[in-house]
């Protein structure tokens, strides 16, 4: 890894390599200083040089990429972007802990939770807005720092379906050299977050005609304390399709809340 270990606030701590469904990576860790968050970049082949490099800039998805979750794409992305890599033989992944666009697990909760309650009629970028939210708040600058403590200077093969991400990369001041769509075939359960993507710019397919019924309606609380335990906010609940296969789920509820002592966010699963 190239010198200096630190670069405005991230601070490079070594690398790895590890097995992956699509071959080794050296997994290089990052942490930013000032927000006190891990990153991580996927590095395979060398890739510094000249040579335009390809490249997914990729936020965490705890729902789909730990539980298993299909009411979105990420998970399905993040394996095209490393199969891609893979395929190339040379390339990066920048894995950021920006979950839900940037705002959090809990946003992401309320979001969902708004969203469901309106039966659809209300898509992400609006429950967002509903919430006082940016709808992306994203920010890519720990992207510009890695490329530079990583060796990267070519232009960057953008693997990404959202145009909006590549005009933020290259804010920072990163030379994209193009943007590469990562097609994925949407499925019933994440059919209304797809098209609310597509109608806001993001080059995607027509919608599927098929889209999920939710199992029961959902309610739009307010947050609360739980009984007994006065420093734990519960801030939203909705439901998750997880597990099983991808045309027949299991529907949980998610309970998302907030430890006031803490401060952590943390979230539950029930039901299946």
């Amino acid at each position: 890894m190239a010198a200096p270990a630190l670069r405005g606030s991230l601070l490079a701590l070594g690398a790895t390599r590890r097995a992956t469904a699509h071959g080794p990576f050296d997994v290089a860790e990052f942490r930013n200083v000032a927000t006190h968050r891990s990153a991580f970049a996927l590095v395979r082949g060398d890739v510094r040089g000249d040579a335009p490099v390809l490249c997914r800039v990729h936020s965490s998805c705890v729902t789909s990429e730990f539980l298993g979750a299909c009411d979105c794409d990420c998970a399905g992305q993040l394996e095209a972007a490393l199969a891609a890599i893979d395929g190339e033989g040379r390339g990066v992944l920048f894995y950021l802990a920006q979950e839900g666009r940037g705002a959090g697990i809990v946003a992401k909760a309320r979001d969902r939770m708004i969203v469901q309650a309106s039966r659809h009629r209300t898509t992400t970028f609006e429950a967002y807005e509903r919430m006082g939210l940016h709808p992306d708040a994203r920010r890519y600058g720990e992207v510009a720092d890695a490329c530079a403590l990583l060796g990267v200077e070519a232009p960057l093969v953008v693997l990404s379906n959202n145009p909006g991400k590549v005009s933020a990369l290259e804010r920072e001041k990163l030379r994209v050299a193009e943007m590469r769509p990562l097609a994925r075939d949407a499925s019933p359960f994440n059919a209304h977050y797809l098209e609310a993507k597509r109608a806001s710019g993001h080059v995607l397919g027509t919608a599927r005609a098929d889209a999920a019924e939710l199992p029961r309606a959902v309610a739009c609380t307010t947050p609360r304390p739980l009984h007994g335990l006065p420093d734990v906010l519960h801030v939203a609940t909705y439901l998750l399709p997880v597990g099983g296969s991808i045309d027949a789920p299991v529907w949980v509820e998610l309970d998302a809340f907030v430890d006031l002592a803490s401060r952590a966010e943390r979230i539950a699963l029930r039901g299946g």
